[in-house]
């Protein structure tokens, strides 16, 4: 294979590498010992090479690709340096690439109506600048919903629906950048990309607020499966600067970026159910922010980890990590109550477990740190933008929940639905724990009708993990399995799942 066939990422390589919390350094050091072995007076392997195998720009000739092998413990299509059958796709059935027209028509629709302003929206992937003219994609997108758009190559301004389809499918491999840059900005950033040893001020910003638009993106309700790409190519360029020579301060925040990388993508696959992939992000988000000189982003990353080992009820690791983040959170009230209400949900689960007065008292304790920090709440750093007074209620909600205080949590519960209306998945939770207080109750109505309106949503962002939330709620509704409400839940609920299921597979 030339290299000038071979301009894909190889992400083989590169997973390799983060699931051991390596930096480009660290692969370059241990390949170059491997190749000491061989040769005393071999050269030095730079960081920015193994960068460059990885973003696809190089292939490392076969000694390197049999040190790769012997280094990770891989064979060579393991790694990627070889195609299988089993890479090449079937194609999609007319019905299948008809849904997935949808949905790419979907997210563009999205994309448009956040930018009602602008006038165009650049796009870079791998280097390559682009540029869409947002009042022609706006009536493309109004003619491509309805099938009327027809192809018409002769008017270069007005993408085609053939074009814009195709936009469609980069959108989860892109730096959406509207409102962020000019063209002229992300021309020099594509052009810095080559020689990452002149990164300056105004680049580095740049590079900040996409990251910053990518939180708002994964916040926004769209999606999160089809942003992992974007967020995984946009770790790969910041770490491209981060492992050339800089400055100390650029360093640091450079740092800071991957670090936020890597916990949005240890996001993306924790609502997709992949948790030891997104164990692996998490301790990558916490490692780097080591070096940041920025305690509240450590606090969130060490926060973010815990998710997993609340999830599988590894209640007490949880809360170790979670008391480690309070007292790195003590510069940022916003932070520091969001852990605090993290902390007391994980209290309150473990107390569904082990209904002891001792671990009520915790949780009960955590909530009345959370709500004083809130009154003193500062304004929220781009990766803590969601954390508001509609999550702290949402906590609060789910914590009566498990503490078996059903009016408290359905009074708070309520409240917090009205103060989630721009955070989705944030509403989906709410309803679901909702619905389960409704059960407690005894209003089995009411709990399936909340389900529903949670089920709704999660249709729209494709969230895994809010759906198994779903599911272990009916287990509560076994002893009403055979009555209407429940039957057509269950309908809903197996029509959501071979959905995302659906989704998954392409």
């Amino acid at each position: 294979m030339s290299k000038k066939q071979n301009k894909q990422p190889n992400e083989h390589l590169r997973h390799e590498r983060a699931v051991r919390c390596w930096r480009l350094q660290d692969v370059a050091d241990r390949l170059y010992a491997l190749c000491v072995q061989d040769d005393a007076d071999c050269a030095l392997i730079a960081p920015d090479t193994v960068g460059r195998w990885e973003r696809g720009y190089n292939i490392p000739s076969a000694y390197y690709q049999q040190k790769l092998c012997l280094l990770f413990a891989k064979n060579a299509t393991e790694l990627g340096f070889l195609s299988t059958p089993q890479d090449e796709e079937p194609p999609a059935s007319r019905q299948e690439a008809a849904t997935e027209d949808r949905s790419k028509l979907s997210l563009l629709e999205t994309l448009v109506k956040e930018n009602k302003e602008a006038s165009v929206i650049v796009i870079i992937r791998r280097g390559k600048v682009s540029t869409i003219h947002i009042p022609a994609m706006q009536e493309e997108v109004a003619r491509a919903s309805t099938g009327q758009a027809e192809e018409n190559e002769e008017m270069n301004n007005i993408p085609t629906r053939r074009e814009l389809l195709g936009v469609g499918a980069e959108l989860g491999a892109t730096a959406l950048l509207p409102h962020v840059l000019t063209a002229d900005e992300a021309e020099r950033l594509s052009w810095l990309f080559v020689d990452a040893k002149a990164l300056d001020a105004t680049a580095l910003s740049s590079l900040e607020r996409i990251t910053d638009n990518y939180w708002h993106l994964l916040h926004s309700g769209v999606p999160k499966g089809g942003l992992l790409q974007g967020v995984l190519g946009h770790l790969g360029t910041v770490e491209h600067f981060l492992h050339t020579a800089q400055p100390t301060a650029f360093e640091q925040r450079l740092s800071a970026l991957v670090s936020q990388q890597a916990q949005m993508a240890g996001s993306i696959y924790f609502d997709m159910h992949d948790y030891a992939q997104a164990e692996q992000y998490f301790k990558l988000g916490i490692e780097v922010a080591r070096h940041t000189a920025n305690p509240p982003l450590y606090a969130v990353a060490v926060a973010r980890t815990s998710f997993v080992y609340r999830y599988s009820q590894q209640f007490q690791e949880a809360l170790s990590l979670l008391h480690i983040a309070r007292r790195c959170a003590g510069q940022s009230p916003t932070i520091y109550y969001w852990v605090a209400a993290v902390e007391a949900e994980v209290h309150a689960r473990l107390y569904a477990l082990q209904p002891e007065s001792s671990i009520s008292y915790a949780c009960l304790k955590a909530l009345e740190e959370a709500e004083q920090r809130i009154e003193q709440s500062d304004e929220a750093p781009s990766y803590g933008r969601k954390f508001g007074l509609g999550d702290l209620l949402g906590y609060k909600g789910v914590c009566f929940r498990y503490l078996r205080r059903a009016n408290d949590a359905q009074a708070v519960l309520l409240e917090a639905l009205t103060t989630l209306n721009s955070y989705p998945i944030g509403q989906a939770m709410a309803l679901v724990d909702l619905g389960s207080v409704y059960a407690q109750q005894g209003e089995i109505e009411e709990a399936c009708t909340r389900a529903t309106q949670a089920l709704v949503i999660i249709s729209q962002t494709r969230s895994a993990n809010t759906l198994q939330r779903v599911s272990n709620f009916r287990r509560e509704l076994e002893p009403w399995a055979s009555s209407a409400e429940v039957q057509t839940l269950d309908e809903q609920i197996m029509l959501v799942r071979l959905g995302l299921t659906s989704l998954a597979k392409k």
